[in-house]
């Protein structure tokens, strides 16, 4: 049942919704105003400090900015990563 829901929803919403922490640079581009340079920009900022806990931590990404975080708050889905980076040493 949970499997026909969210496929019901996928289509109904055109499967819109990315979860930046594990997306792909082309799953990236979905994300309206985000080309494949701020794709690569938000992929290689996870490599360096980890996935995101927080939407607007997404401004710290060069070439992103609040207007681009406001206009895909719904499309936007941050799910955890085990571990950030900069945790390991601490």
């Amino acid at each position: 049942m949970k499997i026909f829901i969210s496929l019901t929803l996928c289509i109904s919403f055109a499967c819109a919704i990315v979860d930046v922490n594990h997306a792909s640079i082309d799953e990236l581009k979905h994300l309206k105003g985000v080309c494949k340079t701020k794709a690569k920009n938000i992929q290689t900022h996870i490599q360096y400090f980890g996935c995101f806990d927080d939407i607007d931590e997404l401004e710290y990404v060069d070439g992103i900015d609040e207007g681009i975080i406001s206009i895909n708050k719904n499309d936007i889905l941050l799910i955890p990563c085990h571990q950030k980076v900069n945790d390991i040493h601490n």
